[in-house]
């Protein structure tokens, strides 16, 4: 009977479980010795909030942290109103989540991210806190504390060490993009036979769902050297792509 083999991870991936295994060390380090309630809160957002990329880490801290304030105050403000009726307070929960989302998707900014997470901080923090109500208050500022500082945690150990740009994938993407952009267009104008719609989706359309979940309609925080580069190119391709599918 043959042993099942191990797993084979990466040298990127080997340091970005480090990376993260130490920001949660730290973030649970430096609750323990500011006294937090709940400990775990701070390790496990810096487990949610972590990614291999520093770039993307860093651009959505502070949009981690303002929802986080939103969320809050809106737990607030529906617990202790609504704390005696159950069916308006699950209404008013849903109907503040709902908003949030729908925020978010009508803004194609990267603050979107905040409004998207603003709704489920109320949620996280204020079903808990219906029993107690009078401590919501307390609650809510204990809640900010630790996931504020495991977003922190999180932001500083993968900026500091050995960080991981986000210029080589965008880099790598644009010019996937541009190869199949050129590839179709010869194609077109080489008189060879026209390329089938179902062609035509697997090559452009996966790069503009690329595109589109990546680059907003404006720019995110690049971790690279040329950062101008890459912005340049970035509306080069995108213009591209308007016009190959216009």
């Amino acid at each position: 009977m043959s042993l099942p083999a191990w797993p084979i991870f990466s040298s990127g991936e080997i340091l970005y479980l480090l990376k993260s295994y130490t920001a949660a060390m730290l973030a649970l380090y430096l609750s323990s010795r500011a006294g937090l309630p709940n400990m775990f809160w701070s390790l496990m957002t810096v487990y949610v909030v972590s990614q291999p990329l520093a770039g993307i880490v860093r651009s959505k801290a502070l949009f981690r942290i303002t929802s986080t304030f939103i969320g809050s105050d809106a737990t607030v403000l529906f617990i202790p109103a609504l704390s005696n009726a159950p069916v308006l307070l699950t209404l008013a929960m849903g109907v503040w989540v709902s908003v949030c989302l729908l925020v978010s998707l009508l803004d194609r900014t990267p603050r979107a991210y905040a409004f998207m997470l603003a709704g489920f901080p109320a949620a996280l923090i204020g079903f808990p806190a219906v029993q107690n109500p009078a401590a919501i208050f307390d609650t809510a500022v204990s809640r900010v504390e630790e996931i504020c500082l495991g977003i922190l945690c999180a932001t500083l150990v993968h900026s500091v060490v050995l960080t991981a740009g986000l210029s080589a994938s965008v880099m790598g993407l644009m010019d996937k993009t541009l190869r199949d952009t050129r590839r179709w267009l010869t194609d077109i104008f080489a008189d060879a036979a026209p390329p089938t719609p179902g062609s035509v989706c697997r090559w452009i359309l996966p790069s503009c769902a690329c595109w589109q979940r990546i680059f907003p309609s404006k720019p995110a925080t690049y971790a690279g050297p040329r950062p101008r580069y890459v912005l340049c190119k970035r509306r080069c391709c995108r213009r591209c792509l308007r016009c190959t599918i216009a």
